[in-house]
């Protein structure tokens, strides 16, 4: 990725799944947890679901051996403020570009 990511912008993430068994894979479920710090958009991620953090993709293929496939996951990075339980403040991003 080149220049810079600024915060309440979309960042794609591709996730690969390579078949290094003997078997055609079909039906290749990815399932993903969503950090904190990241936001989810069901209307940015056609085919993946369930709800944040916890969503899934599933890879109909057929993967072939040897063979590979991709998926795009889309999760914008949110400027928040983490508190823990007892009111101390765990995390911050800031306001500045990364």
């Amino acid at each position: 990725m080149s220049g810079s990511i600024e915060y309440n912008n979309p960042l794609t993430f591709r996730i690969w799944v390579y078949n290094q068994g003997n078997e055609t894979a079909k039906d290749v479920k990815i399932a993903d947890y969503i950090p904190t710090g990241y936001s989810y958009s069901s209307g940015l991620n056609p085919g993946w679901v369930g709800v944040y953090p916890n969503v899934n993709y599933t890879i109909a293929g057929p993967i072939v051996p040897g063979d590979s496939a991709f998926v795009d996951l889309v999760l914008t990075l949110e400027n928040t403020l983490v508190v823990s339980v007892n009111g101390s403040i765990i995390q911050r991003l800031s306001q500045a570009k990364i």
